[in-house]
């Protein structure tokens, strides 16, 4: 194994020296097998923690036998990314079979990764699905480590990992992906929410965090009685479990999601917290929460414009949650935040330099969007009597 680490420049533009990094490894063998980790002149083990401080390092492995898949920085053991050389069907099999969930999680996260970029998911979904199936199955994992293994990339991570990222279409292949597993995993998913709803008022918090991810996926893919089944659950006493069904609905349009969010709403109507999450879940309806919708939010009894918390619960999550209405094509989304943050400079500039933030990172995306963006930004500089704190962000970002 030949391992390399590349590290930037300081901010002084000087070079910096390797790190100390402990990369822990496990091979996988057929069915999760445990292969035994040998190097010369040290005793065979289950795993191995590796200490990388070159520039450039060999390690050297003993009787590996074929068909064993490495499986790199167990139980994360270093904060850093890492690139490896691992095949489509090596990073299926970690994804299926190995023991260590950090292993499991990566694997799954680069396969899922790789089906949203790659302009058709449906040739990735057999084997994703086939290995999330292993997951859901295997008996070593608990539920929080099976509900992240399950969750896809954030918007911001797939974007991350593309040249000129078209931040709508990310969004719809991303959603596109859900769906598909969603509906390829169907009875998998049915037999394990079927059991979890029978224990609904007993679970860990692990199976709860397993029960909102199985259920957001049931109801996107369109499982016959998922909608009604989070309905109920949003109006469970157990706040994690009420949130799992309201985002389940969230993710839709109709009845069912309008009759959850009222009753949320009416039940906390007196909780300025709890009603914070209402509003960030409105905020972030993708079907739902166009500016208009956002500004009726505004105007909600609950809502008080001179609360940071109640801005950003709506302005903040609206740009950063809500990738189809913040980044819609003709660029209302970006006008939109310009228009409040205009507004909010002059009672508390610190706010609005935070929120104008997800103005700023255009750097990736097309021409075409980078001027929409651009053209927000300055008719926010345009403002009379701007403040120091946003005038600067805006300045460095538009330098």
């Amino acid at each position: 194994m030949q391992f390399s680490q590349k590290l930037p420049k300081t901010a002084a533009n000087t070079e910096r020296k390797p790190l100390v990094i402990p990369v822990a490894l496990g091979l996988v063998g057929a069915g999760g097998a445990v292969v035994p980790v040998a190097r010369e002149g040290v005793d065979a083990a289950s795993a191995a923690t590796i200490i990388l401080t070159e520039a450039e390092e060999t390690v050297v492995l003993t009787d590996v036998p074929e068909g064993a898949v490495p499986s790199y920085l167990r139980g994360f053991s270093a904060p850093v990314e890492l690139t490896t050389d691992l095949s489509t069907d090596e990073k299926l099999h970690l994804l299926g079979a190995d023991a260590d969930p950090f292993g499991r999680w990566d694997a799954g996260q680069s396969l899922m990764i790789a089906a949203i970029t790659s302009g058709d998911v449906t040739a990735h979904v057999d084997g994703l699905a086939d290995g999330l199936t292993k997951t859901l199955l295997d008996k070593r994992l608990d539920g929080a480590e099976k509900a992240q293994i399950l969750r896809l990339p954030s918007q911001a991570i797939i974007e991350a990992a593309m040249d000129t990222p078209d931040p709508e279409e990310v969004w719809l292949t991303r959603r596109q992906l859900m769906i598909a597993l969603g509906q390829k995993m169907a009875d998998v998913i049915a037999t394990k929410l079927a059991d979890l709803q029978k224990k609904a008022n007993t679970l860990s918090a692990q199976d709860r965090a397993l029960y909102g991810r199985l259920l957001g996926l049931a109801v996107l893919a369109g499982h016959d009685g998922a909608d009604d089944h989070a309905l109920k659950l949003s109006s469970h006493a157990n706040m994690t479990l009420s949130d799992a069904g309201i985002a389940a609905l969230n993710q839709m349009n109709g009845d069912k999601r309008n009759d959850a969010l009222a009753a949320f709403a009416e039940r906390w109507q007196d909780n300025a917290l709890v009603m914070e999450k209402w509003f960030m879940h409105e905020a972030s309806a993708p079907l739902i929460a166009t500016p208009d919708h956002c500004d009726a939010l505004m105007e909600h009894p609950a809502f008080d414009a001179n609360n940071p918390n109640k801005l950003r619960s709506v302005l903040s999550v609206f740009a950063a949650m809500n990738p189809p209405n913040f980044h819609a094509e003709d660029g209302s989304g970006y006008m939109y935040l310009a228009r409040h943050i205009s507004r909010i400079d002059g009672r508390n500039p610190q706010v609005a330099a935070r929120i104008v933030l997800p103005l700023t990172r255009f750097g990736r995306y097309s021409a075409e969007r980078q001027a929409l963006m651009k053209g927000a930004l300055t008719r926010i500089k345009l403002t009379e009597h701007l403040s120091t704190d946003v005038s600067e962000v805006i300045g460095k970002a538009l330098s």
